[in-house]
C-alpha cells in the first residue's frame, strides 16, 4: 500500500518536498489547497525527475470558503476555488480533490438544516461535475464536530455524495477524526467502502500512529479487505509545548519519517 505525505502547515517549495519523499519514506504527495503555493511546471518536472506522484490535493475551506454561505456571492467563489484546485490536481496528474462542504471551523449554523444541506448539494454538484470532465474525483472528508457542523461521519458523508448523485464523489475518512466520532471506526470503513475515496491517517494525538490508542493492526487491514486501493496520507501535527524546559519538538521531517516506519512495519506484520 502506498503512503503519501500531506503537509499543510509548511510552507516549503513543492520541489523539495518532492525531492524528500523517497528518503522519508513517502511513495506520493498530497498537495495543499493554496492555489498561489505551486506551479503545476515545476511540480510536473519535479515527480519525474524522483519517480514520485502526486495523489491528489485537500482544499483549504476556512473563512468565506463555504458552499452553505449566507452570501450567494461567497457561495460562488467557493464553488470557483474548488473548480480552480480541481483543474491544479489535473495537471499535475493527480486524481482526487478532499473537500469539507462548509469552512473548517465553523460549528453554528447560518440557517435551517435543509437550507444549509441544500446549498452544499448545489455546489458539490456543480464541483462534481467539473471535477468528472477532467477525470478527478470529489471526495467529503467527515471532520469532528469541533471543526465542523455538517460532515462528521461515514454515514453522513454517504448520503451527501448521494444526494450529489455523481458517480465521481465519495468519501474520505480520517482515523483522527474517526476516534472522536465514529463509534466503531471499522464499521464505518466497511460502511464507506463502496465510495471511498481517500483515507487520512493520523493517530489519537495526531502523532507517529502507534504511539496512542488506535488499534492500528486492525484499521489497516480492514483498509485492505474493504479493497481501498488509494494511498494511507499521513496528517501529523506536532503537539505545542510551552512548558518552560521542554519546548525542544522533534522536527516535522522526523516525525514524518518516523510515521512511515511505523505505518510499514504494521502493514508488514
Amino acid at each position: 500500500m502506498r503512503l503519501a505525505l500531506y503537509r499543510w502547515e509548511q510552507r516549503e517549495p513543492a520541489a523539495r518536498t518532492i525531492a524528500q519523499l523517497e528518503e522519508l519514506g513517502y511513495d506520493d504527495l498530497q498537495l495543499a489547497g493554496d492555489l498561489n503555493r505551486y506551479d503545476p511546471g515545476e511540480v510536473v518536472d519535479a515527480l519525474a525527475r524522483h519517480g514520485r506522484k502526486v495523489r491528489g490535493g485537500v482544499a483549504d475551506m476556512f473563512g468565506d470558503r463555504d458552499l452553505a454561505h449566507p452570501d450567494a456571492g461567497a457561495r460562488a467563489q467557493t464553488v470557483a476555488y474548488l473548480c480552480q484546485l480541481v483543474d491544479l490536481v489535473a495537471a499535475v496528474g493527480g486524481l482526487t480533490v478532499t473537500m469539507v462542504p462548509v469552512a473548517i471551523g465553523r460549528v453554528e449554523p447560518v440557517a435551517d438544516a435543509a437550507t444549509e444541506w441544500s446549498r452544499c448539494v448545489e455546489g458539490m454538484r456543480a464541483v462534481g461535475n467539473h471535477a468528472g470532465e477532467r477525470g478527478i474525483r470529489i471526495a467529503v472528508e467527515a471532520l469532528n464536530r469541533f471543526e465542523t457542523l455538517l460532515i462528521q461521519r461515514a454515514d453522513q458523508g454517504l448520503e451527501l455524495a448521494d444526494a450529489v448523485g455523481l458517480p465521481n464523489v465519495g468519501v474520505c475518512l480520517d482515523t483522527f477524526h474517526m476516534n472522536i466520532e465514529e463509534p466503531d471506526p471499522v464499521a464505518a470503513l466497511r460502511l464507506a467502502a463502496p465510495r471511498l475515496f481517500e483515507v487520512h491517517v493520523g493517530e489519537t494525538t495526531r502523532g507517529v500512529p502507534g504511539s496512542g490508542q488506535l488499534d492500528w493492526p486492525e484499521i489497516l487491514r480492514t483498509v485492505r479487505e474493504v479493497g481501498y486501493r488509494g494511498p494511507l496520507t499521513l496528517e501529523t501535527v506536532p503537539a505545542p509545548e510551552r512548558v518552560p524546559g521542554r519546548s525542544e519538538l522533534p522536527s516535522d521531517d522526523d516525525i514524518a519519517r518516523a510515521a512511515a516506519r511505523s505505518l510499514r512495519a504494521i502493514l508488514g506484520s
